[in-house]
């Protein structure tokens, strides 16, 4: 856990707002899932279709931020930092 804040506070605030915005469109579409299942919600299958569509573009969002987080530093960035 250490390591990951460690590497968010290196990323710039680009990387931050789309992870921030991925764990919010997961919150929402986990929310529009759990009601739409609800026994009294008077619900139709277009928000059960939407909750999977926003949570499944959260996943595709936090796939991309974890990649960026992960991204292995090129060869020329590691010399340039022992120059430094």
């Amino acid at each position: 856990m250490y390591r990951l804040i460690k590497k968010m506070k290196s990323m710039s605030p680009k990387v931050i707002m789309a992870w921030a915005t991925a764990k919010f469109l997961a919150g929402l579409g986990i929310g529009v899932l759990l009601v739409s299942y609800l026994p009294d919600a008077m619900t139709n299958d277009s928000w059960i279709n939407a909750g999977w569509v926003v949570f499944a573009i959260a996943i595709i969002i936090g796939i991309a931020v974890l990649r960026e987080l992960n991204k292995k530093r090129s060869i020329v960035e590691k010399i340039a930092e022992k120059f430094d």
